[in-house]
């Protein structure tokens, strides 16, 4: 994975998980890159929004600070 000098936390987070879904996916499909651009588009809000919601319920988060944009 590959990143601009000047990218936020959260483009390293979304480039990360991007790259678990293509690994995920390997060489089950032809289209390997659409899939994981479908993929992220229907799961990743989801999957942060339970992510930070595990974190503030086990108290590692605290809402007021949460700055991130899904």
């Amino acid at each position: 994975m590959i990143t601009h000098k000047l990218s936020t936390p959260n483009d390293i987070l979304r480039s990360y998980i991007h790259a678990l879904v293509i690994a995920s996916l390997g060489d089950k499909s032809k289209s390997v890159h659409m899939e994981s651009r479908l993929w992220m588009e229907e799961n990743y809000g989801v999957l942060i929004s339970k992510v930070l919601f595990d974190m503030i319920q086990m108290g590692h988060l605290h809402f007021e600070t949460l700055m991130i944009d899904v």
